[in-house]
């Protein structure tokens, strides 16, 4: 079986996955935290894999939701969370990951460091424009209250987000005193690695940092 169909595969799964987490009326958040932990548990997995994980998993919360039927704010809202939890996890072990690098020089794949950076930054966005589209896509309750939980977390930011930028700043200052080190026994790989990531971090926390700052306040 080719890449592409496997993925595919594994997208159909994940939806039922969601589906069936989301009609039973306990855990749903631990559940849906789960399933897609599970998915995006690879650290190099892109971002656009992300995305669609994403995408699936809200669409099997959709139509779980819809069959369950009742009251479904604080379901979506424990569903999302879930999602929100496991891109956190999902970050963290990214951190682990390029600061193993700087410190013992490990070498990258072609484009692997910048797309490790690129896809903590895009995380937040990821989701927010995930529920987004699904509630472009939806009606009745569930377009009104996923409309209104992306429009809240737009203004107020996610967990994700927050953790992406912690995890951002904490490796630009270490990446610095990698960069900028005058130990002589330091490794030429970890400085080229620190220097690559200094140079993406400071351009996105220029940008972005503040806002994502006072949203966490």
């Amino acid at each position: 079986m080719r890449a592409n169909d496997a993925f595919a595969d594994k997208l159909v799964t994940l939806q039922e996955d969601a589906r069936l987490a989301s009609v039973e009326t306990q855990d749903i958040g631990a559940r849906v935290h789960a399933i897609t932990l599970k998915a995006i548990e690879q650290r190099d997995v892109s971002l656009s894999e992300i995305r669609s994980v994403l995408s699936s998993v809200t669409d099997g919360v959709q139509l779980g939701l819809a069959q369950r039927g009742g009251e479904i704010a604080q379901a979506l809202r424990e569903a999302v969370g879930g999602m929100d939890s496991a891109l956190v996890k999902f970050a963290q072990r990214i951190q682990l990951s390029v600061e193993e690098s700087i410190a013992n020089g490990k070498e990258f794949r072609e484009g692997e460091l910048k797309q490790s950076l690129e896809t903590l930054r895009d995380l937040e966005k990821s989701l927010v424009e995930t529920l987004r589209k699904t509630a472009d896509q939806s009606s009745g309750v569930i377009k009104t209250e996923m409309s209104s939980l992306s429009a809240h977390l737009t203004h107020t930011g996610t967990d994700a987000g927050g953790q992406a930028l912690a995890t951002l700043a904490k490796l630009s200052e270490q990446a610095h005193g990698v960069a900028h080190t005058g130990k002589i026994k330091l490794e030429q790989g970890s400085r080229d690695i620190a220097g690559r990531v200094v140079q993406f971090t400071g351009g996105v926390l220029t940008g972005v940092g503040e806002a994502l700052r006072n949203r966490s306040k």
